[in-house]
């Protein structure tokens, strides 16, 4: 027999846009709100924000808020793939009370609530469904998206499913919650899709999908091997298998070969192929298992809005809640004066042979020409032996980077690293442990520096930086990027660190 008075509700949505929806309690009395904020920083209440954490993966993270906190009503998942409106809370919550959902055996487990354009508004949840263990890793691929392929997974799943389309008011499609690259609903469905498959082969194989580059490699597998994930295996591009071999040879390994985004012939911004969906679809795709699922790791939006690091917005995509916080950032040091700053985060150098590497991989994350000659020469007025990796000095033993073993034992042929934001110090400093100073320019110091013994990151402090551009400075012009610290000061505070040693 139907119920045809109100259903008690608990809601629980994504306040991305840090604009907290207020209910009436006298006019919703049976409707209970939970905003969730995105949280920017390590600290901070809500749900992290990551840039490579697809809708499935906020949906997870709802999901457990509502399982934490719903007492014996139905919940709701407000959608947070999308820029869902208040109008549309009250439109769900009049048609749960029109289906009688709250009789005392409901016919459906999960409700997906759609729009006239299919567009998914919410996904209900009974309450005896939330009083039970729920497959989150499996309900971390739902799409967010595509309404026909989350009602499969579910049933799949073992759910019963009921989809309902309701009248909302007339307005132009929805907006993404968060932030969102080309291409990234499309991605969605992909996955969704490699989760049924798996599920149908009865396997339980996840891979991360990390193409390129070497740092985004290495910090994927840090976060891997850090995690509660059900990652089991990586698809990078054949140029940085040699990464994972090294630092995690226990993962399933697979290789994209063809071109390299943002290097050779795809160099130019401009290139079709940097487009994360296209390179994914004509290079990734094909190669991919039938009967694994997969989880994308590249960016679905920028990295710099807020202040994890970046292994851990790797980490809270791919783990669980919390594992973001096992990726602090780096000590930092902004245009430090060696004789007055306080020394207790300083690394430990305890010897004279110095590695620099100057290139980071375009123009403003060079270190300056004209700096790095006098920065060789005054480490070596100071007594120091430097030798350069990647660059050609007629002075100085210089190196050329030809395979991941090579550079390994070179680094530890030396005493310390002093090199820019690129691999070689975040190698150096997060594989080997050796102490590693690294300059930075115009990319994001919060996000890149990750904590390790041994490793200062330090900058100018410009308030220009972060840019985003890679070729000419925006403020000052020319290639070179003003936020380095300049070659005096860093030797200084290599001889500072030499001396504690």
């Amino acid at each position: 027999m139907m119920r045809r008075y109100p259903v008690p509700v608990l809601a629980v949505r994504l306040d991305a846009s840090e604009r907290p929806w207020r209910l009436s309690p006298e006019s919703n009395p049976e409707l209970r709100l939970i905003n969730v904020p995105v949280a920017r920083a390590p600290g901070q209440v809500g749900v992290p924000y990551s840039f490579t954490a697809l809708p499935g993966r906020y949906l997870m993270a709802l999901l457990q808020n509502l399982q934490s906190a719903h007492r014996s009503e139905w919940g709701l998942v407000i959608n947070p793939a999308l820029n869902i409106q208040p109008d549309e809370l009250s439109a769900i919550r009049a048609d749960l009370w029109e289906i009688g959902a709250q009789s005392t055996s409901p016919a459906s487990d999960v409700i997906l609530f759609q729009d006239y354009e299919e567009q998914i508004l919410a996904y209900g949840w009974s309450a005896e469904t939330l009083r039970s263990a729920l497959p989150l890793d499996d309900l971390r691929f739902l799409s967010g998206i595509d309404a026909s392929l989350d009602a499969h997974l579910l049933t799949q799943l073992g759910f019963r499913v009921l989809k309902r389309m309701l009248r909302t008011p007339e307005r132009p499609p929805h907006l993404p919650a968060l932030m969102q690259f080309r291409g990234m609903n499309v991605i969605s469905r992909y996955s969704v899709r490699s989760r049924l498959a798996m599920l149908h082969a009865e396997k339980n194989e996840t891979l991360a999908v990390v193409t390129h580059h070497a740092g985004d490699v290495l910090l994927a597998v840090k976060a891997i091997q850090n995690s509660q994930t059900p990652v089991t295996g990586m698809v990078v591009h054949e140029a940085y298998a040699d990464v994972v071999r090294l630092i995690a040879p226990d993962l399933k390994l697979i290789e994209v070969k063809g071109p390299l985004p943002a290097r050779g012939e795809v160099f130019s911004p401009a290139h079709a192929l940097n487009d994360e969906i296209l390179y994914f679809q004509r290079f990734v795709l094909p190669i991919l298992p039938a009967d694994a699922s997969f989880l994308f790791m590249r960016p679905c939006r920028g990295y710099m809005h807020a202040d994890y690091t970046l292994a851990g917005q790797i980490a809270f995509a791919l783990g669980q809640n919390g594992d973001e916080l096992n990726f602090p950032v780096g000590a930092l040091l902004e245009a430090p004066d060696p004789f007055s700053q306080q020394y207790g985060k300083l690394p430990c150098i305890r010897g004279r042979r110095i590695l620099l590497h100057f290139d980071g991989g375009w123009p403003l994350k060079v270190y300056p020409q004209a700096l790095q000659r006098t920065l060789i020469d005054t480490l070596r007025a100071k007594g120091f032996q430097p030798s350069v990796l990647g660059n050609t000095f007629p002075d100085v033993p210089s190196h050329a980077f030809t395979n991941l073993e090579a550079l390994k034992s070179l680094l530890e042929e030396h005493d310390a690293l002093i090199g820019m934001d690129s691999f070689p110090c975040h190698f150096a400093s997060q594989a080997l442990k050796l102490p590693t100073l690294c300059l930075y320019a115009s990319t994001r110091i919060e996000n890149l520096a990750h904590a390790a013994s041994d490793y200062l990151a330090l900058e100018q402090g410009l308030t220009c930086s972060p840019c985003g551009e890679r070729y000419v400075c925006p403020r000052f012009g020319g290639t070179d990027c003003r936020n380095f610290v300049p070659p005096d000061t860093v030797a200084e505070l290599v001889e500072q660190c030499l001396i504690r040693a």
